[in-house]
C-alpha cells in the first residue's frame, strides 16, 4: 500500500498598515488541496490562529494548494504569488512530509 503524506506551510501578512489585524484576517482561512489531474478539490484545512495549516493523509499524487479566494477577496486580501504545486511520491516505507508551503 502507497503511505499517505502529510503538507505543512504558513501564511504570513505583509501589509505593515495593518499588522495588528493580521491574527484575526489570516485565522480560519481555507487552505484547498487540488488534485492536479482532475482539478478538483481533494482536501482542505483551515489556518490556525499562529498563521499555519497543515494536512494529512494526503494520497500520492501531484497538488495544488490555494487559499479560498472569497474568503480573500472578502477580508481584503489578495495572494502576491501562485498556488503552490506539490507533489506526494509514491512511497511504501514512510510518510512523506511536504514543509514550507507558504503564502504570502
Amino acid at each position: 500500500a502507497n503511505t499517505p503524506g502529510i503538507i505543512r506551510g504558513s501564511t504570513q501578512f505583509m501589509d505593515s498598515k495593518r499588522a495588528n489585524e493580521s491574527k484575526m484576517l489570516l485565522t480560519d482561512l481555507i487552505v484547498s488541496l487540488i488534485d492536479m489531474e482532475t482539478d478538483k478539490e481533494a482536501a482542505y484545512t483551515y489556518v490556525g490562529p499562529d498563521g499555519k495549516y497543515e494536512l494529512s493523509e494526503v494520497s500520492p499524487g501531484k497538488y495544488k494548494l490555494q487559499l479560498n479566494l472569497k474568503q480573500l477577496n472578502g477580508r481584503g486580501l489578495i495572494v502576491k504569488q501562485k498556488p503552490a504545486e506539490v507533489a506526494i511520491p509514491f512511497s511504501k516505507d514512510e510518510s512523506v512530509e511536504v514543509n514550507q508551503q507558504d503564502f504570502y
